[in-house]
């Protein structure tokens, strides 16, 4: 799912509906953790990795040439 239109709160009601969802995620949309929010170029290295749990999602931030943010309900870690 694109990241225009993608949300914690989205993947919890397509989950609910028994939908899982994978894709690109904007940090700073509403439910997503603090410590994750606040990831960009200036405090990751490259390769760097941080994700939160939830009993049904995984978000995942990492640094590449930028920063990229997944969510996924399928997924676990």
């Amino acid at each position: 799912m694109d990241n225009f239109y993608n949300s914690p709160l989205l993947a919890r009601t397509l989950k609910a509906q028994k939908t899982d969802v994978m894709g690109t995620l904007r940090l700073n949309r509403e439910f997503v953790n603090e410590s994750l929010r606040n990831k960009n170029k200036a405090n990751m290295q490259p390769g760097g990795v941080a994700f939160s749990q939830t009993r049904d999602m995984t978000i995942t931030v990492w640094m590449d040439s930028n920063v990229v943010s997944l969510i996924s309900t399928y997924h676990k870690v």
